[in-house]
């Protein structure tokens, strides 16, 4: 990508990248590891600075607008299924079964239960 990155995760033979000035989240294949191609993205409300994938879902730690629970299981298509308001700054994120452990800046850990939308 061409923006800032600020967290990436690999999943087979894709990247997930948060990036903050193009869009947020990207979806690289790296298929061919010498031609890396953009297979998608989703631009988020916030600034994506954290990123985290399992089983599928990305969730992005979106800075200023909190989580965002992505659906990446088709990688050319991202869509965003929820959002998870914190009270700070989102700005990195682990899961852990269905618990998101959250930097949230001046606000210190944040530590939230989530599902995944029935879709």
């Amino acid at each position: 990508t061409t923006g800032k990155v600020n967290d990436v995760f690999p999943v087979a033979q894709y990247l997930h990248v948060a990036d903050d000035e193009i869009g947020g989240f990207v979806v690289l294949d790296f298929s061919d590891e010498y031609r890396p191609a953009l297979e998608g993205s989703l631009d988020t409300a916030g600034y994506a600075v954290g990123i985290f994938a399992e089983s599928g879902y990305v969730m992005v730690a979106d800075k200023n607008e909190g989580l965002v629970l992505v659906d990446a299981r088709d990688p050319a298509t991202p869509q965003a299924v929820g959002l998870y308001p914190t009270p700070g700054f989102a700005e990195g994120i682990f899961l852990v079964g269905s618990l998101a452990f959250v930097a949230e800046s001046d606000a210190g850990l944040g530590i939230y239960s989530f599902c995944v939308p029935a879709l």
